[in-house]
């Protein structure tokens, strides 16, 4: 159930981590995501989401917020777009960075 179009992964040039947040339109409202990491060194031990909605005509809103938990939901407005950037980080304090865009939608992709 993963959608990885629009999907970029990045990490610093020395970074062996790798990042890619897989998101997907769970329907009425909801966009829910989970992380694809590999690399670094040891266990992951958190994940700093940044969610952009954005929506045409209106304002643009940014959430952000540490876990430790690498499972998110986030409610975001139909028609709109939600933009998530993931950096996770290993027990190493090495981390990498990845980002996904996807339609929010009333209905399940």
């Amino acid at each position: 159930m993963s959608a990885l179009l629009g999907t970029t992964r990045t990490a610093a040039a020395d970074s062996t981590l790798s990042v890619s947040p897989e998101c997907f339109n769970w329907g009425g409202g909801v966009a829910a995501c989970s992380p694809y990491v590999t690399g670094g060194t040891g266990n992951y031990v958190s994940y700093y989401w940044q969610f952009t909605d954005s929506y045409p005509g209106k304002t643009t809103y940014n959430y952000s917020w540490t876990e430790t938990d690498p499972w998110m939901e986030h409610n975001c407005r139909v028609g709109g777009t939600v933009t998530v950037t993931l950096t996770v980080t290993d027990s190493q304090g090495e981390t990498g960075t990845g980002t996904h865009s996807i339609r929010c939608r009333q209905w399940p992709d």
